[in-house]
């Protein structure tokens, strides 16, 4: 059965402001497969260890477009080889996003000198790590810049 891809926006979680900002529990999500769209929510409580209390979402055609819009919401600039192929953004906050010849496992370049992921399954996977840990690095830098 093909799996259907959304765009999840506007996500209300059941639990307090403090629990959100603690776990750090998404508002939107670029990317997001499910069998039909009667699993998103539970999908998404299974995923995250929380109920929602509301969401909109949207289905996606093209999966290539979504990733690399995915990549310009955290940081704009990045550019394709071709659909689904090599991803790069030549700007410090970038990075490639390539797959090995041999083994065809996706890896993840950081301009800005943190190490190199590897070992990823799909190119959407390799994106994810990059967001994720881009989104984690930006919320550190926020936190502090707050304390100081």
């Amino acid at each position: 059965m093909k799996n259907n891809l959304f765009k999840i926006n506007n996500i209300v979680w059941d639990c307090t402001k403090k629990e959100l900002k603690a776990t750090g529990l998404p508002t939107s999500i670029p990317l997001f497969e499910v069998d039909s769209e009667d699993d998103i929510c539970d999908r998404l409580s299974d995923k995250y260890g929380f109920c929602i209390m509301s969401l909109e979402y949207e289905p996606i055609e093209d999966e290539a477009a979504a990733e690399l819009q995915m990549l310009n919401d955290v940081v704009p600039g990045w550019t394709e080889s071709r659909p689904g192929g090599l991803v790069c953004n030549n700007s410090r906050q970038g990075g490639i996003i390539d797959c090995t010849i041999g083994t065809n496992n996706w890896f993840v370049i950081f301009n800005d000198g943190r190490p190199l992921r590897t070992d990823f399954p799909t190119r959407r996977d390799a994106i994810e790590a990059f967001v994720r840990i881009q989104r984690a690095s930006t919320f550190v830098t926020s936190e502090v810049n707050v304390v100081v």
